[in-house]
């Protein structure tokens, strides 16, 4: 398995075990098995997530959830990512994520 497998295997165990969503923080990844400390490396997995429909970013504002590609538009994504931020188990996602689990078994089985 990839290390960004690997990474992508924990944030969906953390998440999980919260339910369908979690508060977050960047650094809160950082230990994650693939994620070597990395910010750049945690953002660019997120993001990924994300753009699949397999995790949903966003961030609360006042008593308002704006999504994150609606936040970045009107600001830059460093903001986003800055401060603590949403991560959820999108709809779509929950399949990928179960079948990527059940292959992490399989080979930790070998």
């Amino acid at each position: 398995m990839l290390p960004s497998e690997q990474f992508e295997v924990a944030i969906y165990r953390w998440i999980k075990a919260a339910g369908t969503a979690r508060s977050v923080n960047v650094v809160d990844f950082y230990n994650m098995p693939g994620a070597n400390g990395e910010y750049a490396l945690v953002v660019e997995r997120l993001k990924d997530l994300h753009a699949h429909g397999y995790g949903a970013l966003s961030k609360i504002v006042g008593n308002r959830s704006i999504p994150f590609n609606e936040f970045i538009t009107t600001r830059h994504e460093n903001d986003f990512f800055g401060g603590g931020f949403v991560l959820g188990i999108a709809p779509g996602g929950r399949k990928f994520f179960e079948a990527l689990e059940a292959r992490h078994e399989e080979e930790e089985r070998r």
